[in-house]
């Protein structure tokens, strides 16, 4: 697997429309050989989707930052609130769900594994802990 760039990160979170099977995003032929080798190495890239995720809330207070001015009608997404991170999962512009985490990486981790096709993590189905959720 070769460096992935931010852009790759919004890829394979389906952020950004992918020209690309996310076996040729990780560095890999999108064939059967492909998938091959994919399933022999198994990168473990959920540590660098979670980083691009907390990178943006440190610095902007939303993931992804395209959203830090308008925040979209429907979609999933994590903002920092005060001393908590909240991922918001938006399925129409009037009915949406709330996770608070403690920590920013708690947060991005739930929405890599939200986001991210699980066949592409080592632990998909691993969760960390939310203080609470909350329906809207």
């Amino acid at each position: 697997m070769g460096t992935l760039t931010y852009n790759d990160a919004l890829e394979l979170l389906g952020y950004k429309k992918a020209g690309r099977h996310g076996l040729e995003i990780l560095g890999y032929e999108y064939s059967t050989q492909g998938r091959h080798r994919f399933e022999t190495e198994r990168p473990d890239i959920e540590p660098f989707l979670t980083d691009a995720v907390c990178r943006d809330l440190e610095h902007g207070g939303v993931f992804p930052r395209q959203y830090r001015f308008r925040r979209p009608e429907c979609g999933v997404f994590v903002e920092r609130r005060s001393d908590r991170f909240v991922l918001i999962d938006r399925d129409k512009p009037s009915a949406e769900t709330r996770w608070i985490y403690e920590t920013a990486a708690a947060a991005a981790r739930a929405l890599v594994r939200k986001c991210c096709d699980g066949s592409f993590l080592l632990r998909p189905e691993a969760s960390d802990e939310f203080i609470s959720v909350e329906y809207a």
